[in-house]
Protein backbone atom coordinates (compact mmCIF):
# COMPACT_ATOMS: atom_id res chain seq x y z
CA UNK A 1 0.00 0.00 0.00
CA UNK A 2 1.55 3.66 -0.95
CA UNK A 3 2.36 5.75 2.17
CA UNK A 4 -0.44 7.99 1.32
CA UNK A 5 -2.58 5.37 1.27
CA UNK A 6 -3.83 5.17 4.25
CA UNK A 7 -4.74 8.34 6.07
CA UNK A 8 -6.46 9.04 2.50
CA UNK A 9 -8.68 5.96 3.49
CA UNK A 10 -9.05 6.91 7.34
CA UNK A 11 -10.19 10.18 5.63
CA UNK A 12 -12.61 8.79 2.91
CA UNK A 13 -14.35 6.61 6.08
CA UNK A 14 -14.58 9.48 8.07
CA UNK A 15 -16.03 11.31 5.83
CA UNK A 16 -18.48 8.64 5.19
CA UNK A 17 -19.25 8.45 8.97
CA UNK A 18 -20.43 12.51 8.72
CA UNK A 19 -22.60 11.92 5.63
CA UNK A 20 -23.87 8.55 7.55
CA UNK A 21 -24.26 10.62 10.47
CA UNK A 22 -26.04 13.79 8.40
CA UNK A 23 -28.07 11.18 6.71
CA UNK A 24 -29.74 9.79 10.05
CA UNK A 25 -30.19 13.67 11.42
CA UNK A 26 -31.91 14.37 8.14
CA UNK A 27 -34.46 11.61 9.07
CA UNK A 28 -35.60 12.60 12.11
CA UNK A 29 -35.79 16.22 12.30
CA UNK A 30 -37.27 18.25 15.12
CA UNK A 31 -41.01 19.72 14.40
CA UNK A 32 -40.73 23.64 14.17
CA UNK A 33 -43.25 22.94 17.65
CA UNK A 34 -40.09 21.51 19.02
CA UNK A 35 -37.54 23.44 17.90
CA UNK A 36 -39.88 26.45 19.38
CA UNK A 37 -39.62 24.88 22.58
CA UNK A 38 -36.10 23.74 22.60
CA UNK A 39 -34.56 27.16 21.73
CA UNK A 40 -36.23 28.38 25.11
CA UNK A 41 -34.43 26.03 26.72
CA UNK A 42 -31.82 27.00 25.11
CA UNK A 43 -31.64 30.31 25.96
CA UNK A 44 -31.87 29.24 29.78
CA UNK A 45 -28.79 27.72 28.75
CA UNK A 46 -27.19 30.96 27.75
CA UNK A 47 -28.09 32.55 31.04
CA UNK A 48 -26.54 29.51 32.61
CA UNK A 49 -23.37 30.14 30.80
CA UNK A 50 -23.39 33.73 31.20
CA UNK A 51 -23.88 32.67 35.03
CA UNK A 52 -20.95 31.03 34.82
CA UNK A 53 -18.37 32.94 33.29
CA UNK A 54 -19.47 35.43 35.78
CA UNK A 55 -19.22 33.34 38.70
CA UNK A 56 -15.36 32.21 37.92
CA UNK A 57 -14.79 35.57 37.10
CA UNK A 58 -16.18 36.68 40.51
CA UNK A 59 -14.18 34.14 42.72
CA UNK A 60 -11.16 34.71 40.94
CA UNK A 61 -11.18 38.54 41.28
CA UNK A 62 -12.27 37.95 45.02
CA UNK A 63 -9.18 36.01 45.93
CA UNK A 64 -10.72 32.69 45.73
CA UNK A 65 -8.90 31.10 42.23
CA UNK A 66 -8.63 27.72 43.59
CA UNK A 67 -12.51 26.68 43.89
CA UNK A 68 -12.81 28.46 40.32
CA UNK A 69 -13.27 24.88 38.73
CA UNK A 70 -15.70 23.74 40.84
CA UNK A 71 -17.61 26.73 40.10
CA UNK A 72 -17.44 25.86 36.53
CA UNK A 73 -17.78 22.33 37.16
CA UNK A 74 -21.06 22.68 38.91
CA UNK A 75 -22.37 24.68 36.10
CA UNK A 76 -21.78 21.49 34.19
CA UNK A 77 -24.12 19.74 36.25
CA UNK A 78 -26.67 22.40 36.29
CA UNK A 79 -26.35 22.21 32.42
CA UNK A 80 -27.00 18.62 32.52
CA UNK A 81 -29.96 18.21 34.85
CA UNK A 82 -31.37 21.25 32.49
CA UNK A 83 -31.19 19.33 29.09
CA UNK A 84 -31.28 15.56 30.67
CA UNK A 85 -35.02 16.50 32.37
CA UNK A 86 -36.22 19.75 30.87
CA UNK A 87 -34.47 19.55 27.12
CA UNK A 88 -35.36 15.48 26.89
CA UNK A 89 -39.11 16.24 28.22
CA UNK A 90 -39.25 19.11 25.48
CA UNK A 91 -37.51 16.63 22.40
CA UNK A 92 -40.05 13.56 23.58
CA UNK A 93 -43.49 15.18 22.76
CA UNK A 94 -45.71 14.15 20.78
CA UNK A 95 -45.73 14.57 17.48
CA UNK A 96 -42.09 15.95 18.56
CA UNK A 97 -39.91 14.37 15.06
CA UNK A 98 -41.33 14.66 11.49
CA UNK A 99 -39.72 12.10 8.93
CA UNK A 100 -37.99 13.76 6.40
CA UNK A 101 -35.95 12.35 3.26
CA UNK A 102 -36.36 10.47 0.18
CA UNK A 103 -37.96 7.35 2.01
CA UNK A 104 -41.16 9.72 3.50
CA UNK A 105 -41.41 10.97 -0.22
CA UNK A 106 -41.50 7.21 -1.78
CA UNK A 107 -43.63 6.53 1.25
CA UNK A 108 -41.08 3.93 2.59
CA UNK A 109 -42.09 3.38 6.60
CA UNK A 110 -38.12 3.43 7.91
CA UNK A 111 -37.42 2.75 11.86
CA UNK A 112 -37.11 6.14 13.23
CA UNK A 113 -35.31 4.83 16.71
CA UNK A 114 -31.92 5.39 15.11
CA UNK A 115 -32.40 8.67 13.29
CA UNK A 116 -33.91 9.90 17.26
CA UNK A 117 -31.38 8.82 18.86
CA UNK A 118 -29.02 10.24 16.72
CA UNK A 119 -31.10 13.87 16.69
CA UNK A 120 -31.23 13.61 20.51
CA UNK A 121 -26.94 13.10 21.29
CA UNK A 122 -26.93 16.33 19.12
CA UNK A 123 -29.15 18.59 20.75
CA UNK A 124 -28.61 17.51 24.40
CA UNK A 125 -24.28 17.30 23.46
CA UNK A 126 -24.47 20.94 21.87
CA UNK A 127 -27.02 22.23 24.52
CA UNK A 128 -24.77 21.21 27.61
CA UNK A 129 -21.63 21.83 25.59
CA UNK A 130 -22.36 25.50 24.96
CA UNK A 131 -23.64 26.32 28.60
CA UNK A 132 -21.31 24.70 30.50
CA UNK A 133 -17.82 24.49 28.71
CA UNK A 134 -17.20 28.75 28.72
CA UNK A 135 -17.11 28.56 31.89
CA UNK A 136 -14.15 25.21 31.96
CA UNK A 137 -11.89 27.81 29.63
CA UNK A 138 -12.44 30.41 31.64
CA UNK A 139 -11.49 28.49 34.54
CA UNK A 140 -8.00 27.52 33.20
CA UNK A 141 -6.93 30.85 31.56
CA UNK A 142 -7.46 32.00 35.14
CA UNK A 143 -5.60 29.36 36.83
CA UNK A 144 -2.23 31.41 38.03
CA UNK A 145 -0.34 28.12 38.66
CA UNK A 146 0.85 26.18 35.92
CA UNK A 147 0.54 22.84 37.73
CA UNK A 148 -2.67 23.94 38.57
CA UNK A 149 -3.57 25.26 35.19
CA UNK A 150 -2.42 22.22 33.38
CA UNK A 151 -4.85 19.98 35.30
CA UNK A 152 -7.74 22.23 34.68
CA UNK A 153 -6.40 21.90 30.73
CA UNK A 154 -6.92 18.02 31.71
CA UNK A 155 -10.19 18.43 33.62
CA UNK A 156 -11.20 20.55 30.71
CA UNK A 157 -10.75 17.83 27.99
CA UNK A 158 -12.40 14.81 30.18
CA UNK A 159 -15.32 17.09 29.97
CA UNK A 160 -15.80 16.46 26.52
CA UNK A 161 -16.37 12.11 26.68
CA UNK A 162 -18.22 12.79 29.87
CA UNK A 163 -20.93 15.34 27.85
CA UNK A 164 -20.61 12.68 25.29
CA UNK A 165 -21.77 10.32 27.44
CA UNK A 166 -24.11 11.73 29.32
CA UNK A 167 -25.73 12.66 25.61
CA UNK A 168 -25.93 8.99 24.31
CA UNK A 169 -27.22 7.65 27.53
CA UNK A 170 -30.07 9.97 27.89
CA UNK A 171 -30.62 9.59 23.71
CA UNK A 172 -30.55 5.90 24.32
CA UNK A 173 -33.28 6.60 27.02
CA UNK A 174 -35.55 8.18 25.34
CA UNK A 175 -35.06 6.78 22.00
CA UNK A 176 -35.76 3.51 23.28
CA UNK A 177 -38.93 5.39 24.79
CA UNK A 178 -40.12 6.75 21.87
CA UNK A 179 -40.30 3.19 20.39
CA UNK A 180 -42.01 1.76 23.75
CA UNK A 181 -44.42 4.19 24.10
CA UNK A 182 -44.55 6.71 21.24
CA UNK A 183 -47.53 9.01 22.67
CA UNK A 184 -45.89 9.27 26.09
CA UNK A 185 -42.42 9.03 25.18
CA UNK A 186 -41.38 11.81 27.37
CA UNK A 187 -43.15 10.72 30.49
CA UNK A 188 -41.37 7.03 30.36
CA UNK A 189 -38.22 8.80 29.24
CA UNK A 190 -37.82 10.40 33.04
CA UNK A 191 -39.06 6.90 34.38
CA UNK A 192 -36.80 4.92 33.05
CA UNK A 193 -34.00 7.40 34.15
CA UNK A 194 -35.53 8.24 37.65
CA UNK A 195 -36.80 5.08 38.71
CA UNK A 196 -33.69 3.10 38.97
CA UNK A 197 -32.00 5.99 40.47
CA UNK A 198 -34.46 6.42 43.41
CA UNK A 199 -34.43 2.51 44.02
CA UNK A 200 -30.87 2.40 43.64
CA UNK A 201 -30.68 5.23 46.56
CA UNK A 202 -33.39 3.53 48.77
CA UNK A 203 -30.57 0.63 49.04
CA UNK A 204 -31.40 -1.48 46.22
CA UNK A 205 -28.21 -2.43 43.91
CA UNK A 206 -29.91 -1.04 40.29
CA UNK A 207 -27.95 -0.32 37.77
CA UNK A 208 -28.82 3.07 36.37
CA UNK A 209 -27.57 5.83 34.17
CA UNK A 210 -27.57 8.98 36.66
CA UNK A 211 -25.86 7.10 39.01
CA UNK A 212 -23.09 6.42 36.29
CA UNK A 213 -23.32 9.86 35.72
CA UNK A 214 -22.61 10.87 39.20
CA UNK A 215 -19.74 8.51 39.80
CA UNK A 216 -17.86 10.29 36.68
CA UNK A 217 -18.83 13.29 37.57
CA UNK A 218 -17.43 12.95 40.87
CA UNK A 219 -13.60 11.88 39.07
CA UNK A 220 -13.86 14.97 36.94
CA UNK A 221 -13.73 16.85 40.50
CA UNK A 222 -10.45 14.95 41.49
CA UNK A 223 -9.10 16.20 38.31
CA UNK A 224 -9.07 19.89 39.48
CA UNK A 225 -6.73 19.86 42.11
CA UNK A 226 -7.99 22.50 43.90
Amino acid sequence: MPSGAAPSLLRDKLLAQIRLTQALYALARLHPLAQRRFRSLNYSGFFLCLSGLLSVWGVTELGAPDVADMVALRLLAYACWLYGGLGLWALLQPGAFEENGLAALRGIKLPTSLPVFVTLTTQLARGVSLSALPAMVLAVVCSEDPHLRSLRFVQLLLCVPYILAFALSVAFMGAASLALTPKFAHVTALVLLLVPFFLEVSGLFVPNVISGLVWGFGHLLAWGGA
